[in-house]
């Protein structure tokens, strides 16, 4: 099963911020860092989830 680059992010989006310590908080750019992402892709992919 192949996932598209869009999908593929969103999901190491979430599971990022699902490791996450119970009520701490991470900004784009961290899940950006953390992965090598460009900024402006994830904001699209954060507004798809949202």
């Amino acid at each position: 099963m192949q996932l598209t680059s869009f999908t593929d992010y969103g999901l190491r989006a979430l599971i990022y911020m699902a490791s996450l310590p119970a009520g701490q908080m991470t900004s784009i750019t961290e899940v950006t860092e953390a992965y090598g992402v460009s900024r402006n892709h994830m904001v699209k992919i954060i507004n798809q989830l949202s």
